[in-house]
């Protein structure tokens, strides 16, 4: 994924939904969901 929805998401939020983890690379911030559990990831 290009760096382009990280412009688009300035002063917004915006939810990214993805199985790559290299996606995960231009989130500010990761969950981990499992069972209806929420997990915050470290990066």
């Amino acid at each position: 994924m290009a760096d382009k929805p990280k412009k688009l998401a300035e002063n917004k939020i915006m939810i990214l939904i993805s199985h790559n983890r290299e996606d995960y690379r231009i989130c500010d911030e990761v969950y981990h969901l499992e069972n209806g559990y929420r997990e915050k990831v470290c990066l």
